[in-house]
């Protein structure tokens, strides 16, 4: 954040869960283990490695920290991980991963967060 103060680019935030994921489909822990670390593998991919910033934020949810990033493109950003994710994760059982994310934005123009939660329905890999 403290860079984009500096450079007066905007911050954005991604949280990327799995919550609704993993209720809808009762997975054993060790299956949800396997899983959550496919989808670091992805997250890790999909970021700006030494810029951008990811860590876990709870049992199946994930914050991504882009450091100069809009809110528009944040979602561009946040969609291509969401279809990386469906495209590249399989549960051990062979269901593909989907989730849900939510985004925010912070502006020195605008000091206020801005948001969006979009919502997205689980799907069945065959």
């Amino acid at each position: 954040m403290k860079n984009s103060k500096r450079s007066d680019s905007p911050f954005s935030l991604i949280y990327i869960s799995l919550t609704a994921f993993k209720d809808a489909h009762n997975l054993p822990a060790h299956e949800m283990d396997k899983t959550l670390r496919a989808v670091v593998d992805t997250l890790q991919q999909d970021i700006r490695i030494g810029i951008d910033l990811a860590s876990r934020f709870g049992g199946q949810d994930f914050l991504l920290a882009l450091s100069g990033v809009p809110l528009q493109k944040a979602d561009k950003i946040a969609q291509t991980i969401q279809k990386d994710l469906f495209e590249r994760v399989k549960t051990p059982c062979n269901l593909a991963v989907e989730v849900r994310y939510g985004l925010a934005e912070h502006s020195i123009r605008s000091p206020q967060f801005g948001a969006r939660c979009p919502q997205i329905s689980m799907n069945h890999r065959h």
